[in-house]
């Protein structure tokens, strides 16, 4: 990225700046997928949501901080400003040198074009994102029409309840679990631009600032954490990486959408928001009939296995029941130490953290809860 955000500045013909910005475009794709797969690989299981949230919000900051840095760069010239960004990325490239390493494992043997257990949440997560893209898009225009001159204390808004919701409540996704968080941010950005597209008014533009700020800050890391939770650990990256595909899309073909929309009706601009609203309704219908499937990987299916005079159904990854002890799987991925307890005189495994015990509750997978048959 450094070397071909210099290239800028040398570039003298118009092809050369496009090879340069397509460099630069790989580059980002291969950052952003090692970053985000590396600060997955670092946080414990039950805090997978936490590290998506204050990972989001370096991107957040990023995007906040560069236009004005920009902005004041360019006034020295182009070729200052590209040679300051190159140095900016030359000083991350430094940085990363500090991250630790982690265990490797090998790339799977043999892999899809994109990795299943990502395409879901992925949909869902460009369903969701299309009102903002619309807000993003169209509510400066739609406000000038209101006698509303500039939307830039609106957008403020919105990001700052983002960064807030992030940094303060970095925790939700993993306390709601992936269902709750994506659930109530579907609702947020669904309710916030179908508030626009029906009042028309400028206090509904600030109320759908809070709809969207809320259910973004939510949306992406809940969705994430479902994607790491189901992926192979050899097949992380792939599932970033396709992840990222469906945000990217949002940004184009959902801004594309609306655009259609407000044009065929007569630029209309409360149409493309109850289009964008309908949308991201759809996604959380989508989210509701794959709730079962979502976040769940090929090896965590319900299994029934015989223990003495008891059935167990459960899920048979997390845990190793042999005679009346409880023994935990050597190798789990969210189940901590495993222990005894005494069910309707039965012994059953359960997770001995409080915070497994919820976290398995709320996907139906606490073990003590699971159909217990004489025989």
């Amino acid at each position: 990225m450094a070397v071909s955000i210099a290239g800028y500045a040398l570039a003298t013909e118009l092809w050369m700046l496009v090879l340069a910005r397509l460099v630069t475009g790989a580059g980002e794709a291969a950052v952003f997928v090692g970053v985000a797969t590396a600060a997955q690989d670092l946080a414990p299981d039950h805090r997978r949501g936490e590290a998506a949230s204050y990972f989001s919000v370096a991107l957040y900051g990023g995007l906040a901080v560069g236009p004005p840095v920009g902005e004041a760069l360019v006034r020295h010239g182009f070729t200052t400003l590209w040679i300051a960004v190159s140095g900016f990325a030359a000083l991350a490239a430094v940085a990363s040198l500090w991250i630790p390493k982690g265990r490797t494992v090998p790339v799977a043997a043999s892999r899809s074009f994109l990795q299943r257990d990502a395409l879901w949440p992925g949909l869902i997560l460009f369903l969701g994102l299309i009102p903002f893209t619309a807000f993003a898009a169209f509510v400066p225009l739609f406000a000038e029409g209101l006698g509303l001159d500039s939307v830039g204390g609106v957008l403020g808004l919105y990001a700052g309840l983002v960064l807030v919701i992030r940094i303060v409540g970095a925790r939700l996704p993993d306390r709601l679990g992936w269902r709750k968080g994506s659930t109530l941010a579907l609702i947020g950005v669904t309710a916030g631009i179908w508030v626009v597209a029906a009042w028309g008014s400028i206090p509904s533009i600030w109320l759908a600032a809070i709809g969207l700020g809320v259910g973004m800050s939510l949306m992406y890391p809940s969705l994430f954490t479902a994607v790491m939770a189901a992926a192979p650990e050899d097949e992380r990256s792939h599932a970033v990486g396709t992840f990222s595909v469906f945000f990217d899309l949002s940004q184009g073909l959902g801004a594309t959408f609306v655009g259609i929309v407000v044009s065929l009706a007569g630029d209309n601009q409360r149409a493309g928001f109850a289009a964008a609203g309908a949308l991201a309704f759809v996604g959380l219908i989508v989210q509701w009939l794959l709730r079962d499937r979502i976040g769940r990987g090929p090896r965590q299916q319900p299994e029934v296995a015989q223990v003495g005079h008891v059935i167990v159904v459960g899920i048979i990854r997390h845990r190793k029941v042999t005679g009346n002890e409880c023994l935990n799987d050597p190798s789990p991925s969210r189940l901590a130490e495993a222990r005894c307890e005494r069910h309707g005189g039965f012994d059953v495994a359960r997770p001995a953290d409080p915070t497994r015990r919820r976290e398995m509750a709320d996907d139906g997978m606490l073990l003590g809860r699971s159909p217990l048959v004489k025989i």
